[in-house]
């Protein structure tokens, strides 16, 4: 068990490495900087639109393939769901690359869209680790995934920093991060391959009739009502945080510099908060009490953005935020994996995957088209999605409220 554990933690760490480390570029190639891959012509809020939809592109792939490949990783096993997963990954940031040559937002779309087909590699490793550990220690490995994340988080941004000074040149710089990170993906791949055994069990491969798109929707209703309520503090996080560098550029006034910087701080946090979640909070996950306040204090600190003024105010803020959300995430994913019989662990957690990508899709659109009329759109309205699933919880079944 730990020796296959071991494996999935390393090749999450390396994937939020990459990922981490390309993601507060896509902004700077929209917004008006020198770097913008658009004329003067366009407007500020085409602009904003467009840079939402790229944002959904990716989880609308997902929204497609996570419930099927779930389902086919529960027929034919988690490694070749796995290896699929990370050539897709590479194949999608080698397109992304050829976007910053020719200097073309279309590429991106192209490989975030191919990335998301195939990037069910979060909730594959989600089913794995409900495959193999006990249920009083799942929650502390939900939370370890998730400290890989934040770890990346904190060398990622880091890392395009230091090739950016390197480079000399923001595009150059661009080019070689996305081809680094179809390396690193293609990485992954070889370690799957090498080192995860084939599943030992004979598992049947489903026929094309078998997979119907409807079966994921056959649920319990307490499932169904714990995955709105899920659904309703992604859409909240995602409205906010996929355009969050709108905010800190044309509302706070950071420059580039200041921007990795901060998410940089944002792993930082995250990952201190998967510790604090693995020696202590993990015993109240389940509870009511934990999620009325963490949602609470969730809400509550990303409104309080709409007052800040500079850099240094939004450094004090941040704290609050990601905390409140790294302890809900593996808290949420742990309920979820709580109705997952061991035979249909892929097809419970492929569902659990696209709520997020639905809310990934949703949330950046709406807030692309709020951001044209205020850059303060986003840090006013994710708090209400978030607190409105606070009412959710209240259906949630007898678990969630112990």
């Amino acid at each position: 068990m730990l020796k296959k554990l071991s494996l999935i933690f390393s090749v999450l760490f390396l994937d939020f490495l990459t990922f981490s480390a390309v993601i507060a570029f896509l902004p700077l190639f929209f917004l008006e900087t020198p770097h913008s891959f658009f004329e003067g012509t366009y407007s500020l809020k085409l602009r904003y639109i467009l840079l939402g939809i790229l944002s959904a592109t990716y989880p609308i792939g997902q929204m497609v393939a996570a419930p099927f490949l779930g389902y086919l990783s529960d027929r034919v096993g988690r490694r070749g769901i796995l290896l699929t997963s990370y050539l897709g990954n590479a194949a999608g940031y080698l397109i992304c690359s050829g976007g910053i040559l020719t200097q073309s937002v279309f590429p991106f779309f192209i490989g975030n869209f191919v990335a998301g087909l195939t990037g069910v590699n979060l909730s594959t490793t989600n089913a794995i680790i409900t495959d193999v550990s006990f249920e009083e220690k799942r929650s502390k490995f939900f939370a370890i995934s998730h400290l890989m994340l934040g770890l990346g988080f904190i060398l990622g941004p880091w890392v395009a920093g230091q090739v950016v000074t390197v480079a000399g040149h923001l595009f150059e710089a661009c080019f070689y991060l996305f081809v680094g990170c179809a390396a690193f993906s293609f990485l992954n791949f070889l370690l799957i391959w090498k080192f995860w055994s084939n599943d030992t069990e004979k598992l049947a491969v489903p026929k094309w009739t078998e997979v119907r798109f409807r079966d994921f929707l056959k649920c319990e209703r307490p499932l169904k009502t714990l995955l709105w309520s899920e659904f309703l503090i992604f859409f909240g996080w995602y409205f906010f945080i996929k355009t969050f560098q709108v905010f800190l550029i044309e509302k706070i006034g950071c420059n580039e510099g200041q921007v990795f910087n901060l998410y940089s701080q944002y792993g930082i946090w995250f990952s201190l908060s998967q510790v604090i979640f693995i020696l202590w909070l993990h015993k109240y996950s389940r509870s009511e009490k934990f999620f009325r306040y963490f949602i609470f204090l969730f809400a509550f600190s990303i409104f309080l953005l709409s007052f800040m003024q500079d850099y240094f105010m939004i450094c004090f803020i941040m704290p609050l935020f990601t905390f409140a959300y790294a302890s809900l995430v593996p808290s949420l994913t742990t309920l979820v994996s709580d109705y997952a019989c061991s035979h249909e662990n892929g097809k419970v957690m492929g569902l659990h995957q696209s709520i997020q990508a639905f809310a990934k899709i949703l949330g950046p659109v709406i807030a692309g088209v709020l951001l044209t009329l205020t850059p303060l759109a986003t840090v006013l309205l994710s708090p209400l999605f978030i607190l409105a699933s606070r009412a959710i919880f209240v259906l949630s079944p007898e678990r969630v409220r112990e």
